[in-house]
């Protein structure tokens, strides 16, 4: 094929000339490749693809500003919350506080109930016994009347 001196012989060509050709694409190899107008039109879909794609990310930072209103919104409220939290606790404090008194309220009352029935039941001996004498009281001075009357001091 080729001499020593590296020079080409024709059918070294002939045979190269060949092998490219083999290699080369018909045109009906070339049909199923994509036309400058068939790449027109996807470069057209490629750019309303491009501008989609912007709006999408336009709306995904409208999305992310609005987020990070919301969370400094959560924030604020996470922060109220706290307040009452602490407020609950200092409310919670002062009703243990009022349940103390409360407590303290109610043993004076049952104390005071207790005195009271004391009272009651010594007064009820006291009331009966001053019935009784009453009574005795009124006989006496009823007879003393007639003893009077009798007798002759009679007022």
């Amino acid at each position: 094929m080729e001499t020593n001196n590296n020079h080409m012989t024709i059918e070294d060509l002939a045979i190269m000339v060949k092998r490219g050709f083999d290699q080369t694409a018909t045109k009906e190899d070339l049909k199923e490749l994509a036309t400058k107008v068939e790449l027109n039109y996807v470069k057209v879909d490629l750019n309303k693809v491009k501008a989609d794609l912007s709006d999408v990310k336009v709306d995904l930072n409208e999305v992310k500003v609005e987020l990070n209103e919301v969370k400094v919104d959560l924030n604020e409220v996470k922060v109220e919350l706290n307040e009452v939290k602490v407020d609950l606790s200092e409310v919670k404090i002062e009703l243990n506080e009022v349940k103390g008194i409360v407590r303290d309220i109610v043993e004076e009352l049952n104390a005071m109930h207790a005195d009271v029935r004391h009272i009651r039941s010594t007064t009820d001996a006291l009331v009966h016994s001053d019935i009784v004498q009453e009574s005795a009281i009124e006989d006496l001075t009823s007879r003393v009347h007639r003893v009077e009357k009798k007798v002759g001091f009679a007022q």
